[in-house]
């Protein structure tokens, strides 16, 4: 066995040295094991001669190098007792010759191996190599012994700590052999790398066997999203459609999809008949992939565990604690950024941010999806519109009711008397029932505003300087959102206006005042992480609840998808992907308010209307498949003809932005699907160790040490947890004089340390049920065709009589709908 010498690193042979045949149980070291270095070889040799009928025929054949000048003789006698375990031994006729042969061998060998046996080792245990090392599994064995790393560790290895500084020599702890490959392997299938990678892999591949229509046009058209054409036809009978919604919808969805460029995807119905069999298959795997990442991936951690349960242990502790980690710091860090900016906001003139006495430049229409919502709830979030300096000339409100709803005109009706001469006009839209691949939501109530609005546009050059903004009928905007988005909007170049979407900080804090402890967490986390996101330079950011964006961006990707419940996501996605990765989403630093689900007077009844809407947020783990079926098409288009303007450029940006876009969406979907199971997994794992393994396997070392860091990032994390509560309670002063009910605490400080408490309290809690809300999507998109999709109850305004509220809460309480998930077209 070849030794590194402390002076200048290079390996040296031992002069006594003891070679064994490769036997795994004679590999495992215990502290039991008799060192042959302390026994005389030619008394060994002698008295292993003359025990030599009575071996057993296990024990594999060892040879003898010379013993070194100098060994005493005196220990004959106890080596003899002691040699009665060891190996037979056998004298080589040649001594000096064999021993340079070997030296030469082993010096060959050794320098092909990334490990090497450590220099007190025990000599009989000094010929390991990686081909005979203990199998992992073997350390539940009690009757295997197991190596160690101050026994075997990896080569050519240097240290700034302990003797390395003096004697230029690394000390190993007496701690069981850890494979840091493995350790590699793991963490990578814990944060699921392993997934990701291939999936990009192969959604390239399927674009390259996707083959189109010799005889098609290549117009582009299909845009709306990854369907055949048929499925987007509206039946000329049989559906309970308004008077004249067949030639409107002609119209409306030829303008809707009317391209500013040739846009780079391929359309499901141009594809020849065999590779649309193939992207069907590939759309199924697509289904699958939220749950391979919820389900599959654990379950592979499980069966991990048998072989390497150290290596699995080390890289669930890291990664959940990293994953925990970088969420608080992540909050903290940007979160305060953000308080300093919307602080900075108020002492802003936005009347001075557009011209007052010319005509505008900029033509909003505020888009309001909305069912059985009270009247007084809309005019809320009408009168925050209003409030705009220009908005009897340069903001328009569509109203976007469904058909089915009873008594929807008359609600139309008196909101137009409410606000009659308050905006430039005020449009309503009526979804009908019935219609193919248009499940009821707001998605598709949604869609169909749209296309409704853009059939009653005159011009291009109108529709140039159309800017729509998307909001929840109890959405509360900050004064000044409209004229800064006009701003944004005009100091951007004619391209990059048309590549871009605003978004707000959306607080949900409008009836903060009235909200149980469990529910202000999760109020708390989802405020501050929006807040976070809109204020890192680097972040990749998409829309969420109420945004802006240019008509002609909407009509260059086809408007909304009827059948994706997560609008906002699934509109950000599919302009990324439908534009080479050029849109981004551009921050407005203007709080928007909106309510949190609520049951009045019940807390529990509050809870679960929360978790009602977080169920139904879950469902946009839906996008995650979306956008690796629709990558095979933007893929494909450029190997088209008709796309060959198209150069290589773009397809490297969009697939290195593709990147970060899916690293977001597993952070927002899958990470915390996977921690409740991670830390389930490793208290389980951890038990089930202490219990089974033999105390040479010095577990509890291995606990001690490797629970340092994750420790220390432990600790961290409950701090940015607390510090999170608190930055919150500075944000809610911020917009304190627009939220209802009277606040608990008149004193910051009290409020400050409540939420704090409420944190460290119902963290766990809250991040547990969004865990079991994404397993239920995972599982739905997987396993059913379709899905519910629930409406929480919204709160009644302050100002409503008591009469009013009883029968807005039983007309609300069995209001749900029942949506489709999207199809394989």
């Amino acid at each position: 066995a070849l030794q590194p010498d402390a002076k200048d690193g290079s390996r040296t042979s031992n002069p006594t040295v003891y070679h064994e045949e490769p036997r795994t149980e004679d590999l495992q070291v215990s502290k039991s094991t008799p060192r042959t270095a302390d026994l005389h070889p030619e008394a060994q040799a002698t008295k292993a001669d003359a025990a030599s009928n009575q071996r057993t025929e296990d024990l594999p054949p060892m040879r003898k190098l010379p013993n070194p000048a100098g060994q005493a003789s005196e220990n004959d006698s106890a080596s003899s007792s002691r040699t009665e375990d060891l190996p037979q031994i056998h004298k080589r006729q040649n001594p000096e010759a064999q021993a340079s042969k070997d030296e030469s061998a082993s010096n060959q060998r050794t320098e092909q191996l990334p490990f090497q046996a450590s220099q007190n080792l025990p000599v009989d245990y000094q010929t390991l190599n990686e081909t005979n090392l203990p199998g992992g599994s073997d350390i539940w064995n009690e009757s295997s012994r197991w190596i160690k790393v101050n026994q075997w560790h990896p080569a050519g290895v240097v240290s700034n700590l302990g003797d390395f500084q003096t004697t230029g020599t690394v000390t190993w702890n007496d701690v069981s052999f850890v494979s840091l490959p493995m350790v590699m392997v793991c963490s990578n299938v814990a944060y699921p790398t392993v997934v990701v990678v291939p999936a990009f892999l192969l959604a390239i591949v399927v674009s390259l066997c996707l083959r189109v229509k010799p005889d098609d046009s290549g117009d582009g058209s299909g845009l709306s999203q990854p369907a055949a054409d048929p499925d987007n036809e509206v039946p000329t009978s049989g559906a309970a459609t308004p008077t004249g919604t067949s030639s409107q919808l002609s119209r409306s969805e030829s303008l809707a999809q009317l391209p500013l460029s040739e846009l780079p995807v391929v359309s499901v119905s141009s594809l020849s008949a065999r590779s649309q069999v193939f992207y069907r298959c590939w759309v199924t795997v697509c289904c699958s992939w939220p749950s391979i990442m919820v389900f599959f991936l654990p379950v592979v951690m499980v069966c991990l565990s048998h072989p390497y349960p150290q290596e699995v242990l080390i890289a669930l502790t890291m990664v959940s604690s990293a994953m925990i980690f970088h969420n608080g710091i992540y909050m903290v860090v940007f979160a305060w950024r953000g308080i300093l900016e919307l602080a900075l906001a108020d002492g802003v003139n936005f009347s001075e941010l557009v011209p007052q006495d010319v005509p505008p430049e900029v033509l909003h229409w505020v888009i309001l999806p909305q069912y059985k919502e009270d009247v007084d709830v809309v005019s809320m979030a009408l009168r925050s519109v209003a409030q705009c300096s220009n908005a009897r000339s340069a903001i328009g409100v569509v109203l976007a009711m469904e058909a089915r709803e009873a008594g929807a005109e008359e609600k139309v009706s008196e909101l137009r008397q409410r606000f009659e001469g308050e905006f430039k006009e005020i449009r309503a839209t009526y979804h009908p029932a019935g219609l193919p691949n248009d499940p009821p939501g707001k998605a598709s109530n949604l869609s169909w505003a749209f296309k409704q609005l853009v059939a009653e546009m005159t011009s291009e050059e109108e529709m140039a300087k159309v800017v729509l903004t998307v909001a929840d009928a109890d959405s509360e905007f900050a004064e000044g959102y409209f004229e800064s988005l006009s701003a944004s909007f005009l100091k951007e170049s004619p391209r990059k206006r048309y590549r871009r979407l605003w978004q707000s900080p959306v607080l949900h804090v409008k009836n903060y005042n009235r909200l149980p402890q469990p529910v202000i967490v999760g109020t708390v986390f989802t405020t501050m992480q929006e807040v976070a996101a809109l204020c890192d330079p680097n972040a990749v950011r998409l829309p969420y609840s109420s945004y802006s964006l240019s008509m002609n961006l909407a009509r260059a990707v086809g408007g909304w998808d009827a059948e994706w419940i997560a609008e906002d996501y699934h509109m950000g996605i599919k302009c990324f992907l439908l534009t080479w990765g050029e849109t981004t989403v551009e921050p407005i630093m203007l709080p928007t308010m909106n309510y949190v689900p609520e049951v009045l007077g019940s807390a529990w009844g509050t809870c679960n209307a929360r978790w009602i809407q977080a169920k139904r947020h879950a469902l946009g783990f839906s996008d995650f498949s979306y956008f690796f079926m629709m990558l095979p098409l933007v893929c494909a288009s450029s190997l088209s003809k008709q796309n060959h303007k198209i150069n290589f450029r773009n397809f490297v940006n969009l697939i290195s932005q593709s990147a970060l876009l899916i690293i977001r969406l597993v952070n927002c979907h899958v990470v915390i699907g996977v921690l409740s199971t991670y830390s389930v997994f490793e208290l389980l794992l951890k038990l089930i160790m202490k219990l089974l393994f033999r105390r040479d396997r010095t577990l509890d070392f291995l606990l001690l040490n490797m629970g340092r860091l994750p420790s220390w990032l432990f600790i961290v994390s409950i701090l940015c947890t607390c510090s999170t509560g608190i930055s919150f309670v500075v944000i809610y002063k911020l917009v304190e004089k627009r939220a209802e009910g009277t606040p608990v605490f008149h004193i910051t400080f009290f409020h400050a340390m409540r939420n704090a408490i409420s944190m460290l309290i119902w963290s766990p809690v809250y991040c547990a049920m969004i865990g079991f809300a994404i397993w239920k999507a995972a599982l739905s998109l997987l396993t059913q065709s379709t899905f519910e999709y629930e409406v929480a109850l919204k709160p009644v305004p302050a100002g409503v009589t008591a009469e009013a509220k009883k029968r807005i809460s039983m007309e609300n309480a069995r209001s749900s709908m029942h949506g489709k998930r999207p199809s394989n077209e």
